[in-house]
């Protein structure tokens, strides 16, 4: 869980950095942002495969209601972020939308 914490902090923050690449270098920067996305997408799969597995070992008897918790923090999230992300990239930039 750690590793995937760590790696999708460090994604995050090299999405954020991406605002420090020339323009004219397009390519370079979609091939980066792809190969960033894809690391981050596989620390959030190990985060959330951990996180379930921890929860229902652990609370074997209320394993249903704390995945209700899971799954409720997961469309807060959902649904908090991108006004969330938008507002801080309009007032801020783009990369402050990731850090």
């Amino acid at each position: 869980m750690v590793i995937g914490f760590i790696v999708m902090t460090a994604t995050n923050f090299g999405l954020g950095a991406l605002k420090y690449i020339d323009t004219s270098q397009w390519k370079t920067f979609y091939a980066i942002s792809a190969a960033t996305r894809f690391l981050q997408g596989f620390g959030d799969a190990i985060v959330i495969t951990t996180t379930f597995s921890m929860v229902g070992s652990n609370f074997t008897d209320e394993k249903e209601k704390y995945f209700g918790f899971l799954e409720a923090s997961v469309g807060l999230g959902l649904v908090i972020g991108p006004p969330l992300g938008s507002a801080l990239y309009g007032y801020f930039g783009y990369e402050w939308a990731f850090y």
